[in-house]
């Protein structure tokens, strides 16, 4: 059985907006294997999240756990939509995002089916016991874009890592975006991408910060991304590497 937590609520459905709201001094934590957990709302499907702030917040799930969201998704006829819009929001440095299983980050667990994620921030540290997770998402895919944004935390897991994001694939892309915080990870590691494939885009943008790995692992880290995978993926614009 699904289960759903947040900060200000569970779950937020089909043309629903979360606007200028604040929360504070709040545990967000969930039991259940099949679990959505976010600082402001476990999931949002078709819902418009603005200016909103995530401060001293700690969120735990075994899985999808995320600052903000733990996912957000979309794809509704119903609703005329094409999935979530997140613009202006925030995660402050004393917050924390822990995913027991897969799929943490220091905004979102997850973005997919076509969600828009602009001029959104979190300073909010990561730590995951499975794989891909980011700083700022543990995945983007499925068409979904973000632009402008930034993860200052530190994110420390186990496989598929990023200083941004864990996985982007299928037609996902990431512009204008950065990640500053330092990077702990086992294997296929990156300062900004853990894994990267089936026609993602990155364009514009930059990491800055330190690597950590173990010896036996160093050739699955790389200072922007490791884990290249099949055709199509795309790289342009002004992509910086300043790893330390």
């Amino acid at each position: 059985m699904l289960g759903y937590a947040g900060g200000l609520i569970g779950y937020s459905g089909d043309n629903t907006r979360l606007e200028n709201n604040q929360v504070e001094h709040i545990n967000v934590l969930t039991n259940g294997v099949s679990n959505y957990a976010g600082g402001l709302v476990g999931a949002a499907r078709n819902s418009s999240l603005f200016d909103n702030a995530i401060n001293r917040a700690k969120v735990e799930a075994y899985s999808y756990a995320g600052g903000i969201a733990g996912v957000t998704y979309g794809y509704s006829a119903q609703a005329h939509s094409n999935g979530t819009l997140v613009t202006k929001n925030i995660v402050d440095t004393e917050s924390s995002v822990q995913g027991r299983g897969s799929y943490a980050g220091g905004a979102f667990g997850a973005i997919y089916e076509g969600s828009e994620v602009r001029q959104t921030l979190t300073h909010a540290k990561v730590v995951g016991k499975g794989s891909y997770n980011g700083g700022f998402a543990g995945v983007i895919y499925d068409r979904s874009t973000v632009d402008q944004s930034a993860a200052y935390g530190s994110v420390e897991a186990v496989r598929y890592t990023g200083g941004f994001v864990g996985a982007l694939y299928n037609s996902a892309s990431v512009s204008n975006s950065y990640a500053r915080g330092a990077v702990t990870g086992t294997t296929e590691l990156g300062g900004f991408v853990g894994t990267f494939y089936d026609s993602a885009i990155i364009e514009n943008s930059y990491a800055a910060n330190t690597i950590h790995t173990d010896e036996r692992n160093q050739e699955r880290a790389g200072a922007f991304a490791v884990n290249i995978l099949a055709h199509g993926n795309n790289m342009q614009g002004r992509i910086i590497l300043i790893s330390k």
